[in-house]
């Protein structure tokens, strides 16, 4: 029982960790109190659906649900554990644990565990990637949030090494507020990757805010539970130093190559854009210049002549490089003239449709009117080509068309001849490649490029940066960050190290200094001691005859310099052997003792009063002339004589005293001259019946 209340007094619970006082207990209740606000602030935005609450601002990430939910517990469990509750903060630490780690999950394996949207079902942020979940950097947070709450609970802590338990936990904090201090930082300097991962969802502004709270809580916690178990993370704090700024060079790094990357994909989409859009512009305006042929001969009665047909032709084949010929067909759909014809001698008069492989892009062109493209294949000549059709008339007003034969190798060459050099671009056509702008290079960077498919054509085409536009997108910056970040912890810890090791120094220097100074107070106290134990009879407490002869000294040589008077008394104890012989020398040491008191408390504070030796008394009496000095010795001798003395056994008795009186002259140079007169008057005193004042 009594080691109980021992324990209970020294404020440590039945799991060895201390309870909080009250004065440490400000900033985990300040942080667990603000965390829960915001978490209730944001589900309720939630709920009535107040996308300001949540998003802050409109281009910023926004809170989840789930984020908000495990922010509350994560604040009313700090609250339990400044009161020293184990169970609340428990259960709210396991469930803040269960959500997060599931979350992660989640994401690892790309699974869906129905936790994203369980407690709020309309998901109010658009355009994520997975409605309703939290981000996969504020999951792993909160996860480590919710352990460290778990822990600091004191639920599950009673058998494990204490130390170890809250360096670790003291570790983890300072990662947890490193990483939250980053996102911050790039919320002010809109650099989304040190508050992001990818695609995912990214942390917003409040949650970032919301996990420094809680880390300061954390770490706040931790330090006064060290304290009280008689740990200190002083000798560790160089330490703790490389870990942060280290943490914050990783984030930075991390950040850095995720910068990176998003410039390249946006890069390379533009890229991809350009090519697209080229292509098509150069597909159309061949269409376009059939189309204008196709025009011509559809406003002429008889067609076009074959000379001006042909002339035509080719100047089209002139400024449209790709063409391997251009032709007419009848609306019987049969060959019947060609450009340039020498190599094309086999095709005139034969059906353009043998075995139907065509018949969909001609017969869209037959009864729209509008040019189309045919599927690629292999031409006469052994290239891979398709025909560009331009129909003259539709429907029943078919009067054939105008075709154009182009060879896919010559026509990519010429479109991608001044359009992004730094890319690679190959087509394909059914998964068969039919194009490739270098096809010596490797397609080992392929995995960089954007495809895309052109649904108009079915053709697929990919375009993908070359390996010195690789080398220009990566960047050195994200290595020296790294490096610079490495040394920059390596200094900081070193000079936190060297600067503890100042301070220690310091330290002992200054107890050293205060260790020497209270000697040297101690040992002028003492000296003083002893030089006042010199000076002061140790039996009356009052001077002595070597205080008495420094003073008459001074007061003699004050004297011949000014206008001052100086009178003195010595007095003797009348009969003081019979008081020893009769009483004992203890009593007459009392009345000595006595005797002595009686005239300090009835002089001035500016008189000297000193025991001249054995049973007489001497008293210097500054400003004072003769006829006062007198009257001081005839009232201090009234005194005497009046006051009774006790001993034990024996009848009370009285004493009485001899006074001579001196007022010393200006003239008088040696103390032992003022001894010698006044010791005159004293004896004349003693002559004359004793009990009486003498002056000279």
């Amino acid at each position: 029982m009594g080691s109980v209340k021992v324990v209970q007094k020294l404020g440590v619970n039945a799991f060895g960790m201390e309870r909080l006082l009250p004065s440490q207990k400000l900033i985990p209740l300040f942080t667990g109190t603000i965390s829960a606000l915001i978490g209730i602030l944001v589900m309720w935005g939630w709920h009535t659906n107040n996308a300001t609450i949540i998003q802050i601002q409109p281009q910023f990430a926004g809170m989840q649900y789930n984020a908000a939910l495990c922010f509350f517990m994560a604040g009313v469990a700090m609250l339990g554990i400044c009161k020293n509750y184990r169970l609340l903060p428990f259960i709210l630490g396991v469930f803040i644990m269960g959500v997060s780690y599931l979350t992660l999950i989640e994401y690892v394996y790309h699974i869906n565990l129905g936790i994203d949207q369980l407690f709020m079902h309309v998901p109010l942020i658009r355009n994520e990637t997975s409605p309703g979940r939290m981000s996969p950097n504020g999951a792993l947070i909160l996860a480590l949030i919710g352990t460290s709450i778990l822990i600091l609970s004191n639920f599950v802590t009673s058998k494990l090494e204490m130390k170890n338990l809250l360096f670790i936990l003291m570790i983890v904090s300072l990662i947890l507020l490193t990483m939250s201090f980053v996102g911050i930082f790039g919320y002010i300097v809109d650099m989304p990757e040190t508050y992001g991962l990818g695609s995912y969802t990214r942390m917003a502004i409040h949650t970032t805010f919301s996990n420094i709270l809680l880390s300061i809580g954390l770490i706040s916690i931790i330090c006064q539970k060290a304290a009280v178990n008689n740990f200190s993370f002083s000798k560790w704090l160089p330490w703790f130093v490389f870990v942060v700024v280290e943490v914050m060079t990783l984030s930075f790094w991390e950040a850095s190559w995720a910068y990176m990357e998003r410039n390249e994909r946006q890069q390379n989409t533009q890229a991809a854009q350009s090519v697209k859009s080229t292509i098509k512009e150069e597909i159309e305006s061949r269409q376009e210049a059939l189309l204008r042929m196709s025009s011509r001969w559809n406003v002429r009665s008889g067609g076009t002549p074959y000379k001006e047909w042909s002339q035509d032709a080719l100047n089209i084949m002139a400024h449209q490089p790709g063409y391997e010929s251009i032709g007419w067909v009848d609306s019987s759909l049969h060959s019947r003239w060609i450009v340039p014809l020498k190599g094309h001698e086999a095709i005139l008069d034969i059906p353009l449709i043998q075995d139907g492989s065509y018949s969909e892009s001609i017969q869209s062109a037959m009864k729209e009117g509008k040019s189309t493209i045919s599927p690629i294949f292999t031409l006469k000549s052994g290239h891979k080509g398709f025909l560009m059709y331009a129909p003259i008339g539709k429907g029943e007003n078919f009067k054939g068309m105008i075709i154009g034969v182009i060879n896919t190798g010559s026509f990519f060459e010429q479109v991608f001849n001044e359009v992004i050099s730094d890319y690679n671009i190959a087509v394909y056509y059914h998964n068969e490649l039919v194009y490739q702008r270098h096809p010596d290079l490797t397609q080992s960077n392929m995995h960089n490029g954007v495809s895309y498919i052109i649904k108009k054509f079915d053709w697929s085409v990919t375009s993908w940066p070359l390996p010195m536009l690789i080398e220009k997108y990566h960047s050195w910056l994200p290595n020296v960050i790294l490096s610079v970040g490495f040394v920059i912890a390596l200094m900081l810890s070193l000079i936190t190290h060297l600067a503890q090791i100042a301070h220690r120094n310091a330290n002992q220097a200054i107890e050293e200094i205060k260790t020497r100074r209270k000697a040297e107070q101690q040992l002028i106290l003492y000296s003083n001691k002893l030089k006042k134990l010199s000076l002061i009879d140790s039996l009356t407490g009052i001077n002595n005859r070597r205080s008495l002869s420094t003073i008459l000294q001074d007061e003699l040589s004050q004297l011949k310099q000014g206008d001052r008077c100086l009178s003195v008394i010595l007095l003797d104890i009348d009969h003081f052997k019979q008081i020893n012989d009769t009483y004992g020398h203890v009593t007459g040491d009392s009345v000595l003792q006595k005797v002595g008191s009686i005239l300090r408390k009835n002089t001035r504070s500016t008189d000297t009063v000193a025991r001249y030796g054995g049973e007489e008394f001497f008293i210097v009496l500054n400003n004072a002339i003769d006829r006062q000095a007198y009257e001081i010795a005839e009232k201090l001798r009234q005194l005497l004589a009046q006051h009774i003395f006790y001993c034990e056994k024996k009848k009370p008795f009285q004493i009485t005293c001899s006074f001579g009186v001196y007022q010393v002259p200006p003239k008088v140079k040696k103390i032992n001259e003022v001894f010698e007169v006044v010791d005159g008057a004293l004896y004349t005193a003693k002559n004359s019946g004793r009990n009486c004042v003498v002056l000279v």
